[in-house]
């Protein structure tokens, strides 16, 4: 073969992922929270509907389990890489040409990743989320809610996550997470430190 031809097939083998111990447990992690969230919301059942049309104040016909993963790790180690590659062995978005309770094609979203703005303002994170969705959709709902009326961003957030409903979302991955939070100012920090606690205080933006 040509040398630039054998460049090519070189480079070809960064593309390779041979996935480890932490990645196959992140799959894993992924799958259960994605088969175990869809136990409450039926599509058949009635109750289903009702939560969604209602919101979600409205008891489901079984208990949810709230479940929700961390990945933790030092920065460059892999972990969106993992994250991502466990994402993509499943559909991200499936058409379902019959779907109970509604007529026609009906988009399911498997799961949407984003990553959480630097500034770590909600309101950012909730044009992210629709936007993102948006992308894989077909939406508007980064128009329709940035449009007329100004809204608090928590406000924005559930207005998202109530449009999304009715695709049955099965896990959100919010990659950058620790950018919702800031740390302290130095002088709370020697104060904590005087009392014997040395780590930093993370709140909210």
């Amino acid at each position: 073969m040509p040398a630039y031809l054998l460049e090519h097939e070189l480079a070809a083998i960064f593309r390779l992922h041979v996935p480890t111990e932490a990645g196959l447990d992140i799959a894993a992690m992924i799958d259960l929270m994605i088969r175990q969230g869809y136990t409450h919301r039926r599509p058949s059942s009635a109750s289903t509907w009702r939560r969604i049309m209602l919101g979600q104040n409205t008891a489901p016909s079984e208990t949810p389990l709230q479940l929700a993963g961390v990945v933790g790790g030092l920065s460059g180690v892999g972990k969106s890489n993992a994250i991502e590659r466990a994402l993509r062995l499943k559909c991200q978005v499936v058409i379902h040409e019959a779907f109970p309770g509604l007529v026609g094609p009906v988009k399911q979203m498997v799961w949407l990743k984003v990553d959480v703005p630097e500034s770590g303002r909600v309101g950012d994170l909730a044009e992210m989320l629709c936007l993102a969705t948006d992308q894989i959709l077909g939406t508007s709902y980064r128009k329709d809610m940035l449009s007329g009326r100004s809204r608090p961003a928590p406000a924005m957030a559930r207005e998202w996550l109530a449009k999304v409903a009715c695709y049955f979302p099965g896990i959100v991955v919010l990659d950058e997470i620790q950018n919702l939070f800031k740390i302290e100012t130095k002088a709370v920090r020697q104060v904590a430190r005087s009392r014997h606690d040395p780590r930093p205080t993370l709140t909210p933006h």
